[in-house]
This record gives structure tokens, sequence and C-alpha cells, in this order.
């Protein structure tokens, strides 16, 4: 039997029940829906983002970094790319003068949001072919 599948209920069903807040699920469903690769190393690109205080490119790597963490889409280190993730995500709340407070947010649980991202998501799928 073939089955239907509409991605964006998909994702905001597993941001349900993700623990962060309502302006966070949304961006981060922004993000999953159309995800921004980044081809060359995240390293180089967040060394250059720091030389140039580059919020664009300090937010793309934070995207990244968050969506290939949630999918387990992992070209580097987990590790690395939390804290390059995190720390892009910090930069980005600084350039803004601390006036976004989402990332922040994002920066600070860039760890935990993933973790919770996969779980959900695999209750999804369960749900999804049941």
């Amino acid at each position: 039997m073939l089955v239907s599948v509409n991605l964006d209920e998909i994702i905001v069903n597993t941001l349900r029940d993700v623990n962060c807040s309502n302006l966070a699920k949304e961006y981060i469903r922004s993000v999953f829906k159309k995800p921004e690769p980044i081809s060359d190393s995240i390293v180089l690109k967040f060394l250059d983002a720091r030389s140039k205080s580059d919020f664009s490119l300090y937010q793309k790597i934070g995207d990244w970094s968050l969506f290939c963490l949630s999918f387990d889409f992992l070209p580097q280190d987990a590790s690395v790319l939390q804290h390059i993730g995190a720390q892009s995500y910090h930069a980005c709340f600084s350039l803004l003068k601390n006036e976004w407070q989402i990332f922040y947010e994002l920066g600070s649980n860039i760890e935990k949001i993933p973790y919770q991202t996969k779980n959900s998501f695999a209750l999804q799928m369960l749900k999804t072919e049941c």
C-alpha cells in the first residue's frame, strides 16, 4: 500500500515534542524544509565567517550543523558540528546585538534539539507505517 506523506506535516508533528520555544520550532521547520548544504569544510567556512564577521555565513553554518545533527547526516564528527554550530548561532546572536533570542536558544541547545528531533521523528515514522 502506498502512503501519501506531507513533509511539512511530518516536520510539524516531529517538532511538537521538541523542548524549545515556538519561534525556534518555526525556525527549525524552515531549516528542515529547505536546507542549504555546505560542500566545503565547515571548519574552514567557520574561520571565513569569523574573519569577516559574516552574519549570513554564520547562520548558514549553524543551520547546516543543526540539520546534519538532527538527521545523522554527519560529514564531520558530531562534536565538531555541535561546537561550530553553537559558536555560529551565538555569533549571530552577538552580531544582532543580543536582540534575537532565537539564535542564543539554538546555540545553547544544539545538542538537545537534534537528539529530541531524532527520537520524535522516529516515532512519527512508526506512526506513519502503522
